[in-house]
């Protein structure tokens, strides 16, 4: 396998295994909302952006192992998933008190 090769798939495979982890932080953040507004207001919400990002493009660099590439292709495809299909604002609960609650 050329350097050339096997630099662009680890380039490939990096920001493939940063998109879903940002997609998953954020699942995780809508998932973890009780009310209207994204995780209410709550401060770690874009530092753990940046953190799984990093996190991604640092080991999808290095990770070269067959198993590793085809999770990530498996992520990918369900963070697109969720990126085309989960509808925006689903997290959102109507205020308490509301009928049909």
């Amino acid at each position: 396998m050329s350097t050339e090769y096997s630099r662009g798939a680890a380039l490939w495979f990096a920001g493939a295994f940063a998109f879903t982890l940002v997609t998953g932080a954020e699942a995780f953040w809508a998932w973890m909302t009780p009310g209207d507004f994204f995780a209410n207001g709550n401060a770690l919400v874009y530092p753990s952006y940046l953190v799984a990002a990093a996190t991604g493009l640092v080991a999808g660099y290095r990770i070269r192992s067959w198993s590793f590439r085809l999770a990530v292709v498996a992520a990918v495809l369900a963070s697109l998933w969720y990126c085309f299909y989960v509808p925006d604002g689903w997290w959102v609960h109507p205020p308490r008190g509301t009928p049909g609650i």
